[in-house]
């Protein structure tokens, strides 16, 4: 029972870690500003690929127009926002009298695609901006790119539609209809389809197409699991929020003083706010593939006990034992009184970070000593230079190791964790090369 409480207590530290990683990095990459770009994209592009798809459906799939506009009156009474900029009565009409590879389809065709590319910069430099110390692309390979993925979220929308016309056929059939009347419990599709499907049809197209941008936007190859299940939480967090924004700002109630704008911002508010959760999701997937790295700067940069704030020593509680780091065996390491870490002169590509107990290192002007939380052998291992003195534990203690391509990663891709490590250089080369000390943190 011990065991399974403490496995859900690292659990729980790991997960708020990786919360906390994720807030940091959303406002420090000001993902909110981002947010607002890709709602007014999205405006611009919605439209287009949703004729486009229509397109495809009644030319592609040869779908008849006897199926498709009772899909668009059920998805416009889910959506009824839509109503103010798509009339569908009016599509149709144009759809029916026009010929198959005429210039109308050629149009529509090549001004979706157009416009839906400003959606989709809009995508690829928020996300360059989350994942931009792993990824970068060259232009022509972010065109082609932008181009598959408005291809797949068209053919996904498709295909999520033309299942729903598939079932609706399929129940309307005269073999179906006598089966429910035998068997009434079949007349469980006809409510799926009727109740389920519609209502939360932009919640299944939303799932989708978040998936597939979460897939293929990145270029990280984040996991397929990791990218649905994302996907499926900031589906969700949205569905809920969005509830519960309706539930207290209902625009029914100001259309009297408003009229259509009304609806209009509370539209507008729903996908600035949705982006909103789509940007903190991507940010939470960046943090979960790389959260080894991540984790190992924040100890670097944990604040000292006896200089920490309320804030710090919150911080300091938060990441002080990183279970994730622990629980793998290759790099906790558990040390007795007296035993040697490193050695004077001694070559190793590894920092340590001490979890519990202290070490003491031994250098020309001294001995320092270090205790939980603190991190040491950095400076030879950011060089590739032999260690400048002989460390050892002073007690029972547990180290973590790092490796040093990591821990010169983040000396790369950090400025808090370049700026800490300049600091410390100077005592570093006046000992080892015999010249003055001085500080290289001002001089850089």
């Amino acid at each position: 029972m011990d065991s399974k409480k403490a496995k859900k207590k690292a659990w729980l530290f790991t997960q708020s870690q990786a919360l906390f990683i994720t807030i940091k990095l959303f406002a420090l990459n000001k993902l909110p500003s981002y947010a607002e770009a890709c709602s007014f994209g999205l405006l611009f592009s919605f439209l287009p690929i949703f004729m486009i798809t229509l397109i495809v459906m009644t030319r592609i799939l040869h779908a008849t127009p006897e199926l498709i506009e009772p899909l668009l009156n059920s998805i416009l009474s889910a959506v009824p926002q839509m109503g103010r900029f798509f009339a569908p009565d009016r599509f149709m009409r144009m759809l029916s009298s026009a010929k198959i590879g005429g210039l109308f389809e050629i149009f529509i065709f090549a001004f979706a695609f157009w416009m839906s590319r400003r959606f989709l910069v809009s995508i690829f430099q928020s996300f360059k901006m989350i994942f931009h110390t792993r990824h970068e692309r060259k232009s022509v390979y972010s065109q082609l790119m932008m181009f598959a993925v408005v291809t797949i979220i068209i053919f996904a929308f498709t295909a999520v539609v033309f299942a729903y016309i598939l079932l609706r056929y399929v129940t309307e059939l005269s073999v179906f209809v006598s089966l429910v009347q035998r068997f009434p419990q079949l007349d469980i599709f006809n409510h799926f389809i009727s109740e389920f499907f519609i209502k939360y049809f932009p919640n299944i197209l939303i799932l989708i197409v978040v998936t597939v941008l979460y897939k293929t936007v990145p270029g990280t190859k984040p996991h397929f699991r990791s990218c649905f299940f994302t996907a499926l939480f900031c589906t969700v967090s949205f569905w809920a929020f969005r509830i519960i924004l309706h539930f207290f700002l209902n625009a029914k109630n100001y259309n009297v003083l408003y009229g259509m704008m009304g609806q209009v911002i509370v539209l507008l508010m729903d996908i600035f706010f949705f982006f909103t959760f789509f940007l903190f999701c991507a940010q939470y997937l960046f943090v979960r593939q790389f959260f080894d790295e991540l984790l190992v700067g924040e100890l670097y940069l944990l604040p000292k006990r006896e200089e920490s704030s309320f804030a710090g020593r919150m911080r300091r509680r938060l990441f002080l034992r990183p279970e994730f780091l622990l629980a793998d065996q290759s790099l906790s390491v558990d040390l007795n009184p007296g035993d040697i870490v490193f050695s004077h002169g001694e070559m190793n590509d590894e920092a340590y970070y001490i979890v519990e107990g202290s070490v003491e290192s031994s250098k020309s002007d001294g001995v320092i000593k270090y205790t939980e939380g603190d991190f040491f052998g950095e400076i030879s291992c950011t060089l590739r230079k032999p260690h400048d003195s002989t460390a050892w534990a002073t007690s029972r203690a547990k180290i973590i190791k790092i490796k040093g391509e990591v821990f010169r990663f983040l000396v790369e891709q950090d400025n808090d964790v370049a700026r800490k490590t300049l600091s410390q250089y100077s005592s570093y080369f006046a000992d080892y090369y015999g010249k003055t000390e001085m500080n290289l943190a001002d001089y850089f």
